[in-house]
């Protein structure tokens, strides 16, 4: 009988097959980790390059702004004959205007919009600040005197206006706004002065003087409430209020919004103020509204908007979307004038945010 070969398959040896499996881990992990340099340099070029092209819209919409800015000196300065003839025509407010008319159409997906304001239908702080700063000197008058007092008034029925029906409140506003603005370091009896702004949080000194910018008024005691919010259509304070009015403190007839209006007496008629505007253009003299309500010493406090005596300053609000970069320019200009005529205009005040 044959006696069976048993025959041993061949194999490597031990050490040379943990070799492989080795290499064959480190080659894995090296691909691995050149995969996810690889995704990390792709991502982080991805970003700059959205960085870049977010850098290009929003230098593209600050140029814009510019433009636009010339375009609505243009606007402003259309004569008022024909500014009359798009009303009749149109009959929209004339402080807003629509899509700005560029030589060029503008590309998709980007828009122009914004306002201009007439500073003289606002109630001017730069002229309280003024009269407050002579109030306690020998320089003071007895009717600069007597218009502080007029103007404390007028400040109260404002806020009023604004829906804070308690006197308390109204006169604590007007107390906090005086105190600020005037050089006393003494506060009002329900003002504020440094004791109250540097125990604040945040503590910064009291102004003790005039507004340097009208948002500078959000740092007084109490007025942050009322900053209002331009994304939901909230009118701000400061579209009644500015330092860029009328020197003398009067408040134009013609631009002055409901809130200011119904800050000038409690016998002012204001609806039929704002039907004759919203009827005829313009009030070019107060006695053609019926029943207007005001007394003479009133009267005085009112101007006119009309070729003769146009007003000096304009408030222009920007807002440029390019994509998705979004600018916002805010500017105060003068008009110096000659005869009625516009020469040539100032910039008082720059800012794009």
């Amino acid at each position: 009988m044959r006696s069976a070969t048993i025959i041993k398959p061949h194999s490597a040896p031990t050490g040379a097959s943990g070799e492989q499996g080795a290499i064959l881990i480190i080659t894995l992990l090296i691909i691995a980790a050149l995969t996810a340099l690889t995704l990390a340099f792709s991502e982080e070029s991805r970003v700059e390059l959205n960085l870049a092209q977010f850098s290009r819209e929003t230098l593209q919409a600050r140029q814009m702004a510019a433009a636009g800015f010339n375009l609505v000196l243009t606007e402003i300065d259309k004569p008022a004959e024909q500014k009359k003839k798009e009303f009749e025509e149109t009959k929209r407010d004339w402080t807003q205007f629509g899509p700005l008319i560029f030589p060029d159409p503008l590309p998709d997906g980007i828009t122009v919009e914004g306002r201009y304001l007439d500073e003289s239908g606002k109630i001017n702080l730069a002229y309280f600040a003024g009269l407050l700063e002579k109030r306690d000197t020998e320089k003071a008058t007895d009717n600069e005197k007597k218009e502080v007092e007029t103007i404390r008034e007028q400040l109260k029925r404002f806020f009023k206006s604004l829906g804070l029906e308690e006197e308390s409140e109204n006169s604590s506003l007007v107390a906090c706004l005086e105190d600020w603005l005037d050089p006393e370091i003494d506060p009002n009896l329900e003002g504020a002065e440094d004791d109250y702004y540097l125990g604040l949080p945040n503590p910064y000194p009291c102004g003790d003087g005039p507004l340097l910018t009208i948002d500078q008024i959000y740092l007084v005691k109490g007025f942050e409430e009322l900053k209002g919010n331009d994304e939901n259509g909230q009118k701000k304070i400061t579209d009644f209020l500015t330092i860029y009015g009328d020197e003398r403190g009067r408040i134009n007839i013609n631009s002055a919004p409901k809130e200011v209006l119904q800050s000038l007496s409690d016998n002012l008629n204001v609806e039929a103020v704002i039907e004759y505007r919203q009827k005829n253009y313009e009030i070019t003299d107060i006695n053609d509204v019926p029943e207007h309500g005001l007394d003479a010493g009133e009267l005085a406090r009112l101007i006119y908007r009309n070729e003769q005596n146009r007003p000096a300053c304009y408030s222009i609000e920007l807002k440029i979307k390019v994509q998705e970069a979004e600018v916002h320019l805010k500017a105060v200009v003068k008009i110096i004038t000659e005869q009625g005529q516009p020469k040539k205009y100032n910039t008082l005040y720059w800012r794009i945010m």
